[in-house]
């Protein structure tokens, strides 16, 4: 339950405080309005992911914490080449469900404090992921090899077989 509370003094005829008046008003379905807006503005209709304008906000943020305190980040962009391809022979109820099927994969892949998102362009859709990490930062090969498990477990075939 959302509340906005209004009070305003009232003043005698000697200008001394008399009394309060107060009215409250239900603002539920304003504050979940709001937030739906804002929802709707930072991520994207079709995947739920954050979309470009999100995304950006985080780069800036990991470069910005980078500046204060040294560490490391890494950055995954994805793009899905012949993708319009796929639209036009496949329907783009397939299509859509292919970025959602996407979506869901990169999200269940991606490892603890990363953020994959969506930057939707009209030609060649693209999934981003940025790894916020504080910490340590691993060696290439072990950063790359559970990104290449996760997804091998689950069927997807890596870049040598793929045509």
């Amino acid at each position: 339950l959302w509340v906005l509370l209004s009070v305003s003094l009232v003043r005698g005829e000697d200008g001394q405080p008399a009394y309060f008046i107060a009215q409250t008003q239900d603002i539920s379905a304003r504050v979940m309005a709001e937030t739906a807006l804002l929802h709707h503005a930072l991520h994207d209709a079709l995947t739920e992911l954050p979309n470009l304008a999100r995304f950006l906000t985080l780069v800036q943020g990991a470069l910005d914490g980078v500046r204060e305190q040294p560490s490391s980040h890494a950055l995954l962009l994805l793009n899905i080449h012949r993708f319009k391809e796929v639209n036009n022979t496949l329907g783009h109820a397939n299509g859509d469900l292919l970025l959602k099927h996407l979506a869901a994969r990169l999200c269940g892949a991606a490892p603890a404090g990363a953020t994959v998102a969506r930057s939707a362009a009209t030609s060649s859709p693209s999934c981003s992921q940025i790894r916020m990490d504080h910490g340590r930062s691993p060696s290439p090969s072990q950063s790359r090899a559970p990104w290449r498990t996760r997804f091998r477990s689950r069927g997807v075939p890596d870049r040598k077989s793929v045509v």
